[in-house]
């Protein structure tokens, strides 16, 4: 009988022992995952920053020219107002006086 119990009590010993090294794998196992999904989170959250910095730059490259495009625009129309104007005081004035004797 002694032996039967010797024998369970190694039967035993050897399941807890393997049941312990299986659990020190599986945690192994979880922080060798932990420390991929912190890699892998940290390498997405670089992309994602540098992603949004570049498409931060393009916007303000983009504004930037089409406010320079408007502004020429803007001084091409004044200067042909301008133009238009020296060409044609002489009229506008006459129109207006003629308006202003009307009323």
């Amino acid at each position: 009988m002694e032996t039967i119990a010797e024998k369970l009590s190694e039967i035993e010993m050897t399941a807890r022992s393997i049941v312990d090294g299986a659990q020190e794998q599986k945690h192994q196992m979880e922080m060798k995952m932990q420390k991929q999904r912190d890699t892998f989170d940290a390498d997405m959250e670089k992309e994602t920053n540098e992603k949004i910095l570049k498409i931060q730059s393009d916007l303000a490259t983009n504004m930037e020219n089409l406010l320079k495009k408007q502004e020429e625009q803007n001084n091409n129309e004044i200067e042909a107002l301008k133009q238009d104007f020296k060409e044609h005081h002489s009229e506008y004035a006459r129109q207006i006086l003629e308006r202003v004797i009307k009323v």
